[in-house]
């Protein structure tokens, strides 16, 4: 079935409360949603919300990996992945996250085109409740997302407030648990981020390479993004993440600067970007002539 809206990927559902919530306020958009899980949550609130969300021509999947969505969906382009609150029920001091959303931007990447977009929402206390370094803490250290962002080709555009004023109904929950996450009352807000022409990110790449590695450079003739990036360990990728994100973001429609801090002896980098209030989003729902 053709449809005039953007096709949209909505990942790690849970209680499909957001994609419920999303078609409510933007109702015309239901046939062109697919919404997953990688299992369904077995409680009679979610299956009622799900059968009632298939009459209205959502598409509904479980078994569905953040980390393999072409190969879940070969040949398929979405162009808006959404993913809330990713995680996979460890301890974030266990590090599994930043792995997982490396390789869920590197999936994204073969199931969109250049303009497409990731949006990506995660935890993000208010300024005034917490110290300054803590309130990058999930994007910094948790997810780790500038590196995530970076290393596949994306540009962080704007920052959004995510919020049940924005979405009503709206309610996220634990991981394999029907549960209300508290956590998530801290704050919240939605990185949205761009998928670069490749062209344009081998360029990008290429400069970052040779200003912050030139050995590697030049023992790689002509330039090759794939084994470069391949041949780039834990310590060559930290090198490089600061200055390529930097690269990247110099297009974003808000102001956004790339921020280093020390979490548990570790530097990683966050994005420090004014903060787009407006809460009337998804303006861009249909597709232009020129898609």
């Amino acid at each position: 079935m053709t449809t005039p809206f953007k096709q949209r990927l909505f990942i790690g559902e849970g209680n499909f409360s957001f994609t419920e919530a999303f078609i409510e306020k933007h109702p015309s958009t239901a046939n062109s949603i697919i919404a997953t899980d990688l299992t369904i949550q077995n409680n009679p609130q979610t299956h009622d919300r799900i059968n009632t969300l298939r009459k209205e021509k959502v598409q509904i999947y479980s078994n569905v990996n953040a980390t393999l969505i072409d190969k879940g969906f070969p040949n398929q382009r979405f162009s808006r992945i959404y993913w809330n609150c990713p995680h996979d029920g460890s301890n974030y001091k266990n590090q599994t996250l930043p792995p997982i959303i490396q390789d869920f931007f590197q999936s994204c990447r073969k199931a969109q085109k250049p303009n497409d977009q990731v949006l990506i929402t995660l935890i993000q206390p208010e300024e005034k409740n917490v110290d300054s370094n803590k309130k990058d803490l999930y994007q910094g250290y948790v997810y780790n997302i500038v590196q995530a962002a970076s290393l596949a080709g994306y540009r962080i555009l704007k920052k959004r407030n995510f919020s049940q004023e924005r979405y009503p109904g709206y309610q996220h929950t634990q991981t394999r648990r029907p549960e209300e996450a508290s956590i998530t009352k801290q704050g919240l807000r939605q990185f949205v981020f761009e998928k670069i022409d490749n062209e344009i990110f081998c360029e990008a790449l290429q400069k970052t390479i040779n200003q912050e590695l030139p050995n590697l450079q030049q023992a790689i003739e002509p330039f090759n993004e794939k084994e470069i990036l391949q041949k780039l360990n834990t310590r060559g990728i930290k090198i490089i993440t600061p200055s390529l994100a930097k690269t990247l973001t110099r297009s974003s429609q808000k102001e956004c600067k790339i921020k280093t801090d020390m979490y548990y002896g570790t530097k990683r980098q966050s994005f420090d970007c004014s903060t787009d209030y407006d809460s009337s989003d998804e303006e861009d729902l249909r597709f232009t002539k020129n898609r």
